[in-house]
């Protein structure tokens, strides 16, 4: 991982072919199935599609469970779309899903979810004015002390700033003065 997320691929993709012999006698099916996973971003990453597409088809071979099987195609669907392999990848995807209809109705069921949420999320982000008048600059003194009674905790905020700014600006320069009119009397 770290050789990954250092871009150096080819090193990463050493290593995880090294895991992939080790893992083959002593690794378990978990094991497998994540060091596939990694082999498939690794030859994204060199942008290696057939062999990124090999990878995988076997590791939609290795789930054991629908979940599994959609956080392998969101690993390739995330990896394959970058470098133009995605319609490899959408073929391979369907044809799993033809021999796996639990697997299709699941994901079917979880984009009817997401499509829901984000209509529930989107009418109440049309239906509310709030935002809009939050983020709105107050035109004239009257809006902005409206502003300032709707959000009192940064109103108070705010003014603590600018009176502690006020007093070191004061204290700052009084500090000057007294220094520079030393000098001038010991010059003098």
């Amino acid at each position: 991982r770290c050789l990954f997320l250092q871009n150096y691929f080819q090193g990463a993709l050493r290593a995880v072919l090294r895991a992939q012999e080790c893992y083959k006698d002593q690794g378990t099916k978990s094991l497998r199935r994540s060091n596939n996973a990694a082999l498939l971003r690794c030859y994204c990453a060199l942008e290696n599609g057939e062999k990124a597409g090999e990878r995988f088809k076997v590791a939609l071979t290795m789930v054991e469970t629908k979940e599994d099987a959609l956080n392998v195609y969101l690993t390739g669907k995330a990896a394959l779309d970058g470098i133009g392999f995605s319609d490899l990848m959408e073929n391979l995807w369907e044809d799993h899903l033809d021999d796996n209809p639990e697997t299709k109705a699941q994901l079917d069921g979880q984009m009817q979810a997401m499509k829901d949420l984000s209509k529930q999320v989107g009418a109440k982000e049309q239906g509310s004015g709030e935002a809009e008048d939050e983020l709105k600059f107050p035109e004239n003194l009257g809006e902005a002390l409206e502003l300032a009674k709707r959000h009192q905790g940064l109103t108070l905020a705010l003014l603590l700033g600018i009176l502690l700014y006020l007093a070191i600006a004061i204290y700052i320069s009084l500090w000057v003065s007294r220094i520079i009119t030393e000098r001038l009397v010991k010059k003098s």
